[in-house]
């Protein structure tokens, strides 16, 4: 009687998770650090751009931290899958930026005004992504960067 006892407090406990390394965990999130930076930022900032530490991450949930270190723009971040060729991507030369409404956008930030942090969560499948700031006149400045999701 005490043997069969043992064997269902044992299962219980796998059940419950109690017992560490038996059950296989969820997949944690993978966390995508994002500077958003221009000249006024100073320190010897030339150009515009995004920083992204780091630049692979595990397929499934993606938690941005996104910071704007700007001290005079506001600047977001998109998360776009991209077309085979870059030079495809639809761009309105009034408007000075992508045209959001033809690209196959994941996610948006909005905007962050100088100083300001957002945190953004995406679910992204294996790949290669561009990462971009599509306020008017940014995304040719410089302001976009990959990402790549591996399994």
């Amino acid at each position: 009687m005490k043997r069969r006892s043992l064997l269902l407090a044992a299962t219980g406990l796998l059940a419950v998770g109690l017992v560490p390394g038996l059950i296989p965990r969820a997949h944690a999130a993978s966390v995508v650090k994002v500077i958003q930076e221009d000249p006024s930022a100073g320190h010897g900032i030339k150009h515009m751009r995004l920083l992204v530490s780091p630049h692979t991450v595990k397929a499934g949930e993606v938690v941005f931290h996104i910071k704007n270190i700007s001290k005079n723009l506001t600047h977001e971040v998109l998360v776009i899958k991209p077309p085979a060729k870059l030079s495809e991507m639809p761009y309105s030369r009034k408007q000075n930026r992508l045209i959001e409404s033809r690209i196959d956008k994941l996610a948006d930030s909005g905007g962050q005004k100088p100083g300001q942090s957002y945190i953004m969560k995406v679910d992204l499948k294996p790949g290669k992504y561009l990462l971009i700031c599509n306020q008017p006149g940014h995304y040719r400045a410089g302001m976009h960067t990959w990402l790549t999701v591996t399994h």
